[in-house]
């Protein structure tokens, strides 16, 4: 973890990184999506038909075994964001998107359905993320010769997208 730079006064190096060492109490896992909301830090396996759902406060320069809380009955999660309190989760065929709601991240998680959002065609997709104005954006690794591109789904309603 790195405090945000100032791009104008900062160096990277100069903003002395913290570490923080992982194993999974379940053994290996591959896990690509890294969430966080306030003091809690999410990570989600992939490969798992019901995906695992670990949650654990980040604290530099240590070790530590997180547990799963969870499954999450979608396979083959590559991103996901939350930005006051909405959450995104991305495969790569499909968006799924959490509003605002009184119940925790993870309650929202294991129990409640999701939206499915409409997205254009991208293949390998592997990043997703909200912008300030809480549009999101969505790109994907570049396979062979396929241009990459970024897709851009403006926010319509406090929970829609196009």
């Amino acid at each position: 973890r790195i405090l945000e730079p100032k791009f104008e006064t900062d160096s990277i190096m100069q903003l002395a990184p913290e570490r923080m060492t992982l194993s999974y109490q379940e053994g290996p896992r591959d896990a690509e999506t890294l969430m966080a909301d306030g003091k809690n830090v999410y990570l989600l396996s992939k490969r798992e038909d019901n995906n695992l759902l670990y949650r654990f406060e980040f604290k530099g320069n240590s070790s530590l075994t997180a547990e799963s809380i969870g499954k999450i009955a979608i396979k083959n999660i590559t991103a996901g964001d939350i930005r006051n309190g909405e959450i995104a989760l991305r495969t790569y065929p499909q968006i799924y998107f959490w509003p605002v709601s009184d119940l925790s991240v993870e309650e929202r998680l294991l129990t409640i359905p999701p939206q499915l959002l409409d997205t254009s065609p991208e293949p390998q997709a592997e990043a997703i993320a909200f912008t300030q104005e809480g549009d999101l954006i969505s790109i994907s690794e570049k396979p062979f010769f396929v241009s990459q591109l970024i897709n851009f789904y403006k926010r319509t309603k406090s929970d829609e997208y196009e």
